[in-house]
């Protein structure tokens, strides 16, 4: 049944937040607020997540951002550190008390949200383990890889993923801009190698 289903996506959630001890992870399309400094100040604006990768160097997770309302050639911020980015319900509690418990209930229900949204094949997180595509002479044939990536192709708007496959020498390892489409998780691969 659906609610069985949906319970188990909310503690697959959980288990991921809770394996990183740092800031909220958030998902391609997700509203945010972003920190900017003007003339030693500090201010918040509205954003919509654009793009979700891993700082080669520190291993943190850095955000593409486009801000609402800005002018196009001012609206994108890259690679803006997790520590400045707050989700609606942490700006709002920000500029206003609110109890912990309220906001982990919303929290929940804009992950709900969120998923509903996206009626195209399933949305990986960084670090999740996968099955990428690769065509070698003409054949199909599905490697094992990690989710170094995850971003929306601006001009397409679907959502892209750069791999690291598993067992690959360094050099061949990786591959960026992989579509949906191309990339399996490991139950729809099993799926698909047997009947």
């Amino acid at each position: 049944s659906s609610s069985v289903r949906s319970s188990k996506k909310d503690s697959g959630d959980e288990e991921q937040a809770s394996l990183s001890d740092g800031p909220r992870i958030f998902k391609i399309g997700d509203r945010a607020h972003g920190r900017i400094e003007e003339d030693g100040e500090e201010n918040w604006y509205a954003a919509k997540i654009l793009a979700v990768r891993e700082n080669a160097e520190t291993g943190e997770v850095v955000y593409d951002l486009k801000y609402k309302g800005f002018p196009e050639e001012d609206a994108y911020e890259n690679n803006k550190p997790a520590a400045e980015v707050l989700s609606p319900e942490e700006f709002e509690a920000e500029s206003e008390p609110v109890s912990s418990s309220v906001r982990s209930s919303k929290k929940d229900s804009g992950d709900e949200e969120q998923a509903s949204l996206s009626d195209g094949p399933r949305i990986f997180k960084i670090g999740d383990r996968a099955h990428g595509r690769i065509e070698e002479d003409g054949e199909e044939n599905w490697y094992a890889a990690k989710i170094l990536a995850v971003r929306e192709n601006a001009e397409t708007g679907e959502v892209v993923y750069d791999l690291k496959y598993k067992g690959f020498p360094e050099e061949d390892a990786y591959e960026n801009n992989k579509p949906a489409a191309e990339v399996l998780s490991p139950e729809e691969f099993e799926a698909e190698s047997e009947p």
